[in-house]
């Protein structure tokens, strides 16, 4: 969850007026992590490493690939969770 976090944070504006709203919850057997997009006006610059070592670790952890969805509006990651049955 971390850099899920550190990301939000890193690429949206956040004042008073315009807080972070982070919402993690589960869907099923997937944890989902979205927030609402207020893009900073000078963007922080971004290499993608930290998503990319995210989708590593979790093939790794999981078993599985995350999926990323990126709209104009929000920014979600859907991690599927481990089955402890495997």
């Amino acid at each position: 969850l971390q850099p899920l976090i550190g990301n939000a944070v890193k690429h949206n504006t956040i004042t008073r007026k315009l807080p972070l709203h982070v919402k993690i919850y589960t869907e099923g057997t997937t944890l989902v992590v979205s927030n609402h997009k207020t893009p900073k006006i000078e963007a922080e610059p971004s290499t993608g490493i930290g998503l990319e070592n995210l989708k590593s670790r979790w093939q790794i952890i999981a078993g599985e690939q995350i999926e990323i969805i990126d709209t104009e509006e929000t920014f979600t990651v859907r991690l599927p969770l481990a089955n402890p049955e495997k």
